[in-house]
């Protein structure tokens, strides 16, 4: 169809950035022995976790090129996830993010009104708080399309598949997060009439 228009949306798996600015970040910076510098990054949910994953992978990498380096040089940068809430009362009442589908630095509001909290935590990752007895697959499902901006409701798995035109396959690849990628081709009113994945 000509009117057509395109939204690729793309996650990556741990340790890879979701994409969503939701990990901390790590930069582990080291000097081999002919005076070159090497940086890598690496995620991770907790500071230490994005600190050793990204030293892990420095190392690796000078490692299995057989150039020589002194360990004890390295120096790690941290940043934290960008992420920012707003809490009452110890509940999560809106969170702010990177919009995956967006411009660089084009960031996206949500009210827990819209997403609920728990599934706020699991969009981020956030096994810790997520309590899978309170959240249905569907509502998690619909939790990715609003983030995507392509929801267009459904109040059970079975309407969110079909006002959605998605199969089974990508409904479950979504809710148990078993993709790397989605293409969704979606026409001029807004309807999904395409979906491809890949799960490398």
């Amino acid at each position: 169809m000509a009117d057509d228009r395109i939204l690729k949306v793309t996650a990556h798996r741990n340790p890879s950035p979701t994409g969503w600015g939701d990990k901390w970040v790590g930069v582990a910076r080291v000097v081999d022995e002919n005076g070159f510098e090497h940086n890598h990054k690496g995620y991770g949910d907790t500071k230490s976790e994005a600190k050793r994953n990204a030293i892990n992978a420095v190392f690796s990498i000078l490692e299995n090129s057989g150039i020589g380096f002194d360990r004890d040089s390295v120096i790690v940068d941290i940043t934290s996830p960008n992420i920012d809430a707003k809490v009452e009362a110890g509940r999560l009442v809106e969170f702010t993010m990177d919009d995956p589908v967006g411009n660089e630095g084009d960031r996206k509001t949500f009210t827990t009104e819209y997403i609920p909290q728990n599934a706020a935590f699991w969009l981020f990752g956030m096994e810790c708080c997520f309590d899978s007895t309170l959240s249905e697959k569907y509502e998690l499902v619909s939790t990715m399309l609003k983030v995507w901006g392509v929801f267009r409701g459904g109040d059970s798995q079975d309407s969110v598949m079909a006002l959605h035109n998605m199969s089974f396959e990508i409904f479950e690849a979504i809710a148990k997060r078993e993709w790397t990628e989605i293409t969704m081709t979606i026409n001029a009113e807004g309807i999904i009439t395409n979906w491809e994945l890949i799960n490398d």
